[in-house]
């Protein structure tokens, strides 16, 4: 799926050496059941977003269809077409049945929003940080945690010092690198640039990361290939 997506972008199959999802990662978390939260989920989980990215759980033995006063997880995805991508307030009813019961939630993409086209679209990560600051239990799986780096490290088979981090984000992004021990450039585009912060100066740059917690070797106003 991201291969066809990057394809679609123009970036040919000759310019990188693997690709790494959060949701490949959630997947061999789930078949290993090593991570405490996920070492004792039951096979029913409820799921919010859209059947097409199922990840393959069958195979593991989970089903991912379950109503919320039947599942005994959650299993975040992201927007569903159904419900739209702009807000989170149209989901607060499912979510709110789920937090009822205590049901822990695996999140399979921690970023918070994401523009596309133009137009700011909720992700994941935003249901995951509503039910979380309701006392929900959450795992987000992906970046700014740490382990979401192991693989893409081992695939590219170098040390950490040889490795640069990119992204727009100072919340996954950019503290994930961080938390990975990797040196990341913070890519002005996406929502940094609906922020503004593509015309802001050095200064404000410094300000804005020190905020956030996160320390970048620099700041590209675009990447060009």
């Amino acid at each position: 799926m991201i291969e066809g997506q990057l394809a679609g972008f123009g970036i040919g199959r000759d310019l990188y050496d693997a690709v790494v999802s959060s949701g490949e990662t959630t997947w061999t978390l789930l078949r290993d059941r090593t991570h405490p939260f996920v070492r004792d989920l039951g096979p029913r989980a409820a799921r919010i977003g859209p059947a097409r990215d199922l990840l393959g759980l069958e195979e593991l033995g989970f089903t991912a269809d379950a109503t919320p006063e039947k599942a005994d997880w959650v299993l975040n995805i992201g927007p569903d077409p159904a419900l739209g991508g702009e807000a989170v307030a149209p989901y607060e009813p499912l979510l709110e049945r789920l937090l009822a019961r205590d049901l822990p939630m695996v999140c399979v993409n921690p970023d918070r929003a994401v523009v596309a086209g133009g137009r700011r679209l909720i992700c994941a990560g935003a249901l995951s940080e509503w039910y979380a600051a309701r006392g929900g239990r959450v795992l987000d799986v992906g970046k700014p945690l740490p382990l979401a780096y192991a693989p893409v490290l081992e695939a590219l088979g170098l040390p950490l010092r040889d490795v640069v981090a990119i992204g727009d984000s100072p919340h996954t992004d950019l503290a994930g690198a961080q938390a990975a021990g990797l040196d990341a450039v913070w890519a002005l585009g996406g929502l940094s640039a609906e922020e503004g912060l593509d015309r802001a100066s050095p200064e404000a740059l410094a300000a804005r990361a020190e905020v956030e917690g996160v320390r970048p070797v620099a700041a590209l106003r675009g990447l060009v290939w």
